[in-house]
């Protein structure tokens, strides 16, 4: 059983797909009684300021790439699982 504490948890679909696409591993997508997803990533020393760069709109990404894992991370909340390929 992994450590929990050291995943980043956030159930917001774009800040996901960015660490994502700026080299953060997904480990996994649970839903909640409601529905809604909340995705689980691997937790490094730099992914807290990624994420805050990326809230401050700091953060850069190529667009169609962001487009693309929105895309697969949306399908993969919706059928419950981590059947897609996100690279």
């Amino acid at each position: 059983m992994r450590d929990t504490n050291s995943d980043f948890r956030t159930p917001d679909i774009a800040l996901a797909a960015y660490l994502i696409l700026s080299g953060y591993s997904l480990h996994s997508i649970s839903q909640s009684n409601r529905g809604r997803a909340t995705f689980l990533l691997q937790r490094t020393p730099d992914l807290d300021r990624n994420a805050i760069d990326f809230v401050n709109r700091r953060a850069s990404v190529e667009p169609l790439a962001f487009l693309d894992t929105l895309k697969t991370l949306k399908a993969m909340a919706s059928s419950g699982g981590l059947g897609g390929h996100l690279q």
